[in-house]
């Protein structure tokens, strides 16, 4: 083997050994891991019914791990890292109201 196929080979092999050692690093992306299964979230420019006892219909909310942590309408409550933000643009939300049933007695007609 040739001195110009060495130094061929070696600047390969260098180059190889840098792109394993810093592919990893570049592969990772820690925000993701941060906020994977967070539960927060505000909801804003909608119509809100909170079910209290007065009937209240806000334009936004926010929810932290899962409970309500603000009620309003100026929706500038919803801030962190991992705070989803979902503009509802006037549609109506119902939180907490979660109808997950199925009519499969009434599919009868469809057979």
């Amino acid at each position: 083997m040739g001195a110009r196929s060495r130094i061929v080979l070696l600047i390969a092999s260098l180059s190889l050994a840098v792109a394993a050692v810093i592919a990893p690093a570049l592969a990772r992306d820690d925000d993701d891991d941060r906020c994977a299964g967070a539960r927060d979230l505000t909801l804003i420019n909608g119509k809100i019914h909170t079910l209290d006892a007065r009937n209240s219909i806000v334009s936004s909310v926010t929810i932290r791990n899962g409970k309500f942590a603000a009620v309003g309408h100026d929706g500038r409550f919803g801030e962190g890292r991992c705070m989803r933000t979902i503009n509802l643009r006037g549609h109506t939300a119902v939180p907490g109201l979660v109808d997950n049933h199925n009519h499969f007695p009434s599919l009868h007609h469809l057979i």
